[in-house]
């Protein structure tokens, strides 16, 4: 079993690498956006940069068009699967035969991917066009990346938030993206998932079990975000909770 294992992920591999090359020799042409190509206002974006922010936010739509294209293209997700499938014929192979595999390449665009997810997020509302982009992002292989396309649904942090205007229908597909995101090794990303979750008080049922749960989280940073979702959600529950807590 454990060869025939080894033979898939190895084929797997190979159909990876040859994935990647395709991908480098028919991969779209960088257009121009305002009078530079489209790669030279990625390359100068910046980290939690207000100025920014409001830069972007008078490019409209075309300039979201241009940082989901950006997001898309950093993305590689070739590259992340050929990490996996490495990871894995690790704990399969003899360990003299993993050498002799390619090692995977770094994540190099983690960093591109982090600027152009913060400042989607800071657009937020006015980003609408990108979320399917940033529902793709919930599930980044980099957890600081997926902590912060949370944000992009929650920004502002009030009833207002873009989670709390979305359709019924749309709002309640994500449901199941942020009660996943409770059980992600990274604290942040709980605490950004406990945060989106104050906003399904009409999915109660499903909801503050998680909260609950979340009330026992080793991070006391996410049970504080946790017990202020329930406390919006079910007070009662909340309460009962505090008390069997003391």
């Amino acid at each position: 079993m454990k060869s025939l294992k080894a033979i898939l992920l190895i084929g797997l591999i190979l159909l990876l690498g040859g994935g990647s090359i395709a991908w480098l020799v028919i991969r779209p042409r960088d257009r121009m956006f305002r009078g530079k190509p489209e790669r030279y206002w990625i390359e100068h974006l910046s980290y939690r940069d207000e100025e920014q922010v409001s830069q972007w936010r008078e490019y409209g739509p075309d300039g979201v068009r241009v940082l989901v294209k950006a997001l898309d293209g950093a993305n590689r997700p070739m590259d992340r699967l050929y990490r996996r499938a490495y990871r894995n014929l690790g704990r399969i192979l003899p360990g003299r035969l993993v050498p002799l595999l390619p090692a995977p390449r770094m994540d190099l665009t983690r960093g591109t991917r982090m600027n152009v997810v913060d400042l989607l997020s800071r657009l937020s509302k006015d980003a609408k066009l990108a979320t399917p982009a940033m529902v793709r992002a919930l599930h980044d292989e980099a957890p600081s990346v997926r902590q912060i396309a949370i944000t992009f649904f929650t920004e502002g942090e009030d009833e207002n938030c873009l989670l709390n205007q979305m359709e019924p229908r749309a709002k309640r597909a994500l449901l199941p993206e942020f009660v996943r995101a409770m059980q992600d090794a990274d604290w942040g990303v709980r605490n950004n998932a406990a945060v989106a979750l104050r906003y399904y008080r009409e999915q109660a049922q499903i909801v503050v079990p998680v909260l609950l749960k979340a009330l026992q989280d080793p991070e006391a940073r996410v049970r504080r975000v946790a017990a202020v979702a329930l406390r919006s959600i079910d007070p009662a529950a909340a309460a009962k909770a505090g008390g069997e807590m003391k």
